[in-house]
């Protein structure tokens, strides 16, 4: 099984009882740093990191991208993939809920 293959099915289990409109402000915030004012997303995204142990990686994740002129690179190359994938599947979690919800 591909890593990305295994990322998108370990979204689909983690959000399954997460309601649409969280799921919704998730990906928002973490796919397209909108900036969201509910706490609840805010923990939501915390623990979410936690229980990936990607919380760090994440942090240096963000810095890395406010910072494209830096010379050096806080993130590795792994990580910023991992980080990658992930977006990428909630995009995929997203369009399957919606489709799902349409049958």
């Amino acid at each position: 099984m591909t890593q990305y293959r295994e990322i998108q099915e370990n979204l689909f289990e983690w959000f399954k009882d997460i309601p649409d409109k969280d799921v919704i402000d998730f990906i928002s915030t973490f796919v397209y740093g909108e900036v969201n004012p509910r706490i609840e997303i805010s923990k939501l995204i915390g623990r979410f990191l936690e229980e990936n142990k990607l919380s760090l990686d994440y942090i240096n994740y963000l810095w890395d991208i406010d910072n494209p002129d830096s010379s050096w690179r806080r993130t590795s190359i792994g990580t910023v993939d991992i980080i990658n994938n992930i977006r990428h599947g909630l995009l995929s979690l997203a369009f399957n809920r919606y489709r799902n919800s349409q049958l």
